[in-house]
């Protein structure tokens, strides 16, 4: 049996579970460590500046200057007294956006920070560093109809892109808009504090949706002082200084409103996300450490609460699905009762989950006693 170099020995027995093989990760089986699970338990012992790597393939054409000018400005107008009367690029440089080339005086490239914060096209040099979008129909990967998923969709771009993008998928997919702040903040999250080792930079953040809970998972467990405890006090670190810095300055948003930046370095993420969902009357969220992994999970409401609530569905698919499971078909007019819409906006979110390949007319276009049911479900009562 391997067992892992004594000095990471200590930290792995303050985060295993009670009971188990501390030796190594049992969760594989084999209960050896790989290199990339050690250099990441490695890395909740000591600060490593990863973000701060140098891409010496790229060049400063591969930045949104504009982007760039923004954080300098931001900057210089928070801290006048340090920045207000230095040069662009002294600014960049100390900020970590970007690092002069030893090899060549005058020669300046992106750092990985920068990259992400301002380039054009990241993945150009770090092909996974992105996001899958995955919505499956029911409540696992492989649902009962045959049908695993609805296709995953891989977001590309600078954060504040790969972050805006992210969210319309969501809205894409029914989930409404009170729930998009608390949303926002998770893959916020994911994204500032992902792992960005070079063993970890085969991995993407991953947006799972199912019928009945949404989950965000990022390479990279919790890192440092950071706990699942001290997260619900607003107690964090960061493992990327440089672009955590850089984000707070980087500018964020849709067309239209209010200008914002990406992230606030408060260590406000979970708090914000739980006021977000307690205002929204939405259950808590699960936060799972794996150690090499992070997760939360927002679980959404059954249609029966909503039907407590008197409020419409809040998510629309998911308390279809689950009604049309237990009657085998409805009327427009049932789902309309049900869910306190309007006529209009059930034909319209009908027509989409039909598309979709989600549910089915049961009897011939245009009949009075027209009923919807599962693709592949029981036959209506």
């Amino acid at each position: 049996m391997q067992h892992l170099p004594a000095d990471l020995q200590a930290a792995v027995e303050r985060t295993a579970r009670p009971g188990a093989d501390v030796s190594a990760c049992a969760d594989r089986g084999d209960n050896r460590p790989t290199a990339c699970e050690v250099e990441r338990l490695r890395g909740r012992r000591r600060v490593l500046a990863h973000d701060q790597e140098p891409v010496f393939e790229a060049s400063m054409d591969d930045l949104d200057q504009a982007v760039l000018d923004a954080v300098v400005e931001r900057t210089r107008g928070i801290a006048p007294r340090i920045f207000g009367k230095a040069d662009r690029m002294d600014v960049l440089v100390k900020l970590g956006a970007v690092a002069e080339d030893p090899e060549e005086s005058g020669r300046y490239v992106p750092t990985l920070a920068g990259l992400l914060a301002a380039g054009f096209f990241p993945q150009e040099f770090f092909p996974r560093l992105n996001v899958t979008f995955t919505a499956y129909p029911g409540v696992t990967k492989a649902h009962l109809d045959g049908v695993r998923h609805s296709g995953t969709q891989t977001v590309n771009g600078a954060i504040p892109e790969m972050l805006e993008r992210s969210l319309e998928l969501l809205r894409e997919h029914d989930i409404p808009e009170h729930l998009l702040p608390a949303c926002r903040e998770a893959i916020v999250n994911a994204l500032q504090h992902r792992d960005y080792s070079p063993g970890a930079r085969g991995a993407q953040v991953q947006i799972n949706l199912f019928a009945d809970r949404l989950e965000i998972l990022n390479p990279g467990g919790l890192y440092g002082a950071a706990s699942l405890s001290s997260l619900q006090h607003g107690i964090s670190a960061a493992r990327n200084v440089r672009l955590s810095q850089l984000l707070g300055s980087t500018p964020c948003g849709r067309p239209g409103e209010a200008p914002g930046c990406v992230v606030e370095n408060l260590g406000t993420g979970l708090p914000r996300i739980r006021a977000a969902l307690q205002e929204a009357s939405m259950p808590e969220p699960e936060l799972r450490d794996f150690g090499t992994a992070f997760r939360i999970t927002f679980f959404k409401r059954s249609p029966a609460e909503e039907e407590r609530g008197g409020k419409p569905w809040a998510d629309f698919k998911a308390a279809l699905i689950s009604e049309l499971e237990k009657t085998g078909g409805m009327s427009v007019a049932e789902i309309m009762a049900r869910s306190g819409l309007s006529r209009n906006t059930v034909f319209s979110k009908l027509r989409d989950l039909k598309l979709r390949g989600l549910i089915e007319a049961a009897e011939r276009p245009k009949s009075p006693k027209q009923r919807y049911r599962l693709v592949g479900g029981r036959a209506p009562k």
